[in-house]
């Protein structure tokens, strides 16, 4: 949730700045907007929309050579270019960007700040308002000083960079919670809410340790702690170079990205397959005497680890269970140290999970992280973290991250059964190998239409179709903004089949065959009051007088790895309902990739 970049080097600081916006754009993208110092001033230029649309619209000097940049998604205040960053103080002579939230920030304006003018509703203003207001009442504290002090009258969660007039060649920072990083290249310092806007010349970098502030000038960066003592920063080199995500010949970053999740199967198995894996560094005593197993997560990632728990239960038979993790930390369930607490996030940036994370450690569980991300928070806060390998996932709708996610939670169900996955790494593979996108594409678009003129979709299946009619749910939703549910087929007639009437579009989910009579007698009552159904399945129906017409083809998979295929159709209908129906599925409307504010 909204993208910071900053640039301090030889070259043109706004090039860089705008390579680094493109570059964490999916993080929001509500508005943009750049600040840096020219001629003896603070300059800051912001726009409604896109970051294309900022640089699109705006003229820059050349020789400036530091600078910050942000793209939003708005927590606080309108969607308009008066609240987009950065934000300039009342005195002019300080520019700021904020990712997070500043809880107190009314507080703040309606006490210290009573008798400063603001320009702006948003909790932003509080930050950047507050080191001008210390530095007037007390000229002797240095702009490191002042902002140390504002830190101090912060509630909330932040990353921050900020310029000085004082200081034209000098980016200062801070982070809490949020996420922060700081790179280093030939003679240029670069500093972003993730790895991704580091820039193509970066060569090392380091995540900003939490509660840490400092500055970065040509010659150091130095951090430090609240109460004034330094921090040493480890810089590590960088794997490869943090290159922008390219669609190539497709659409859209979600049409790409549905297409990569074979790919990304086979590379996230591969790496658990290789001597040198990521379970084979933990220490074996971690995995000694556990007796469950809680999982946690949000939106798709909390969808994935149903699937990881129910799968633990059937291949490991130890009792696990699935909470959100926004209701965990005010309900958490009775922990222990024989308590293992899975913790699943595609960034590793979700402000729920993290606090979740911190309530499992209080209470002396053990906490695992399986993360796209390694560099990000839950990845350092957790105990233990394995990766999923996905690569850049662009798009705010997650897809092959999913898929990534089940998988490695499929190879640690088997290892928590007798430390041997082989088996079932090995058939994930064969069967990702025979994976066919072109008819699964095909078969998806023959409903398309039926689909997107529908006012309404009730999805409906059982035990892991359940899980899929959840995901498949949230899919269609968030990028094509149809109002429907997934229930539990067995629930349907306990009251939901009320709200059935003639032209409900009804969408049953059947890919185990010993569930097959069971769903089918279901939804024949819901067909009797009127609804119209969408078979979606690769099994033969024939026996209960399903016309092929009405059939969508579920990939032929082994039954206990349907999960992990039978969404990809579905994600590909979900991507061309919103196609069709003219929306970007690339950027839905009220979301951003990454939530990282409670």
């Amino acid at each position: 949730m909204c993208g910071i970049v900053g640039y301090l080097g030889k070259n043109d600081c706004v090039e860089n700045i705008k390579e680094g916006l493109l570059s964490v754009e999916y993080r929001g993208y509500d508005s943009a907007g750049i600040s840096y110092i020219h001629d003896g001033a603070i300059q800051i230029q912001k726009r409604v929309g896109s970051v294309a649309n900022l640089f699109d619209s705006i003229t820059c000097p050349t020789d400036t050579h530091c600078g910050i940049g942000h793209t939003r998604w708005a927590t606080h205040g309108e969607v308009c270019e008066k609240n987009a960053h950065p934000h300039i103080s009342f005195d002019n002579r300080f520019s700021l960007v904020h990712n997070g939230i500043i809880e107190n920030y009314a507080v703040i304006k309606d006490g210290i700040l009573k008798d400063i003018p603001f320009r702006t509703n948003v909790d932003t203003e509080s930050i950047v308002n507050l080191v001008a207001y210390f530095r007037i009442v007390n000229p002797k504290l240095s702009v490191l000083e002042a902002l140390c002090e504002t830190l101090k009258n912060l509630q909330g969660s932040y990353a921050v960079a900020m310029l000085a007039l004082d200081t034209p060649d000098t980016i200062y920072f801070a982070r809490k919670e949020s996420p922060l990083l700081i790179g280093k290249g030939d003679g240029e310092t670069f500093i972003s809410s993730d790895v991704l806007g580091l820039g193509k010349s970066c060569s090392e970098y380091v995540v900003v340790p939490n509660g840490v502030y400092g500055y970065i000038n040509k010659d150091e960066v130095k951090a430090f702690e609240e109460s004034g003592s330094e921090v040493c920063l480890e810089f590590k080199s960088m794997i490869s170079h943090s290159e922008r995500a390219q669609k190539g010949n497709n659409a859209h970053f979600m049409q790409k990205e549905i297409n990569e999740i074979p790919t990304v199967i086979e590379n996230t198995v591969k790496i658990y397959l290789n001597e040198d894996n990521p379970i084979s560094k933990v220490d074996k005593s971690f995995w000694q005497d556990i007796e469950k197993i809680e999982f946690i997560a949000c939106g798709t990632s909390y969808h994935a680890s149903m699937v990881g728990a129910m799968f633990t239960e059937d291949n490991a038979h130890k009792v696990a269970r699935t909470h959100l993790a926004s209701e965990f930390v005010y309900n958490p369930p009775l922990l222990n140290k024989n308590t293992l607490c899975v913790f699943v996030s595609q960034s590793g940036e979700t402000a729920d999970t993290l606090h979740a994370v911190r309530v499992a450690k209080e209470r002396g569980a053990k906490t695992l992280g399986i993360t796209n991300v390694m560099t990000s928070n839950l990845a350092s806060e957790c105990d233990v973290c394995l990766p999923i390998c996905a690569g850049v996932e662009v798009a705010v709708a997650s897809t092959k991250a999913y898929n990534a996610q089940v998988t490695v939670m499929m190879i640690l169900a088997d290892f928590l059964r007798d430390g041997d996955y082989k088996d079932i790494a090995e058939k994930i593979l064969s069967q990702a190998a025979s994976i066919d996108l072109d008819g699964m594409w095909a078969s998806a678009k023959k409903f398309v239409k039926r689909v997107a003129n529908s006012r309404s979709i009730y999805f409906v299946g059982r035990h892991m179709d359940y899980i899929t009619c959840l995901e498949s749910c949230l899919k269609l939703k968030e990028i094509s903004y149809i109002p429907c549910e997934a229930y539990a087929a067995g629930e349907l007639k306990h009251g939901t089949i009320a709200l059935v009437e003639d032209g409900t579009t009804m969408l049953a989910i059947v890919t185990e065959p010993k569930l097959i009579s069971k769903t089918l007698n279901i939804v024949e009552q819901a067909k009797a009051r009127g609804a119209k159904l969408i078979y979606f399945t690769s099994l033969n129906l024939k026996d209960f007088a399903v016309s092929e017409k009405d059939v969508m083809a579920a990939p032929k998979v082994d039954v206990e790895l349907s999960p992990l295929f039978s969404i990809i159709p579905m994600q590909m209908l979900s991507y061309m309902v919103s196609v069709y129906k003219g929306y970007n599925p690339d950027r839905p409307r009220n979301l951003a990739k990454s939530v990282t504010v409670e």
